[in-house]
């Protein structure tokens, strides 16, 4: 599994090579240097876990991201969690036609969990058609509900081979695109934009919005190696830069109380996948 945003993920899974017939496990990690923050004092730096794992239409991952804010009257929080179960299906209609879909369940929060509050539904569902044995484009819609904003994005993009094959494989598309150029069984290069849309509830004794929302946005790309040692295995490792990032917050009424910009900012990424 690839590092996009849980919602940029499950909108595609079924046609950028992250869904696996069999069990599998993908841990990894990242860190972004500090970054000035427009709209408030000081910079942060960002570091982000997760830990994923699925089988055959079912996968179940977790995501903490640490900040470490330079100024106390930028400290919101110090880490930030985020919980989700996504189902999802392919059916074959025939040579050429498919139908997909797919229904994300979440639950993002600092400190405190309280599912009636800081739920998000994201519902999915499209088609695909197949060019050739190696080309595919896919089209559909993505919705995700919640407390706040609730957020309506098209799937759109074509599918090329499979990360296993030796060449150029990936899928550019909206809103997630990855590519790869395999140059044997061992080797191979990544490229991603990345994209990040989660919504985080405040802690009920939160010093500044007490079980308030913080929405975070964000907008990047990636570069890096992947090693391939054993079958079913993948190392990844290498740089990521964003360029855009914003942290809207809301009150516990999901009324709008300010936005914070972060500069672009360079950091790096480390990843470790099984497939059984």
């Amino acid at each position: 599994m690839q590092k996009f945003s849980v919602l940029a993920l499950a909108a595609a899974v079924s046609f950028i090579g992250t869904a696996q017939a069999g069990f599998w496990i993908n841990a990894s990690g990242s860190h972004n240097s500090d970054a000035d923050l427009s709209g408030a004092d000081g910079d942060v730096s960002i570091s982000t876990y997760n830990i994923v794992g699925g089988y055959d239409f079912v996968t179940v991952g977790y995501k903490r991201t640490d900040y470490d804010f330079s100024s106390s009257s930028s400290d919101w929080y110090d880490s930030l969690n985020y919980f989700y179960v996504d189902l999802h299906k392919d059916f074959t209609i025939n040579d050429t036609f498919g139908i997909f879909g797919g229904l994300t369940l979440a639950s993002g929060f600092e400190d405190d969990f309280h599912f009636d509050d800081n739920y998000s539904i994201s519902p999915r569902a499209g088609v695909s058609i197949s060019f050739t044995d190696r080309i595919t484009g896919f089209a559909g819609a993505y919705a995700q509900f919640n407390e706040v904003d609730n957020k309506y994005l098209p799937i759109l993009g074509v599918k090329i081979g499979n990360d296993s094959e030796r060449g150029l494989s990936g899928s550019i598309a909206y809103p997630a695109t990855r590519i790869n150029y395999r140059f044997n069984s061992l080797l191979a290069l990544e490229g991603t934009f990345l994209t990040v849309k989660d919504l985080y509830q405040l802690s009920d004794d939160s010093s500044k919005l007490k079980k308030g929302y913080v929405f975070e946005e964000g907008y990047g790309v990636s570069g890096g190696v992947i090693l391939s040692p054993l079958k079913g295995m993948a190392l990844r490792a290498g740089i990521q830069s964003y360029f855009d990032r914003e942290y809207t917050y809301y009150d516990h009424g999901g009324n709008e109380r300010g936005s914070v910009d972060v500069d672009p900012s360079v950091g790096f990424y480390a990843n470790l996948s099984y497939g059984f």
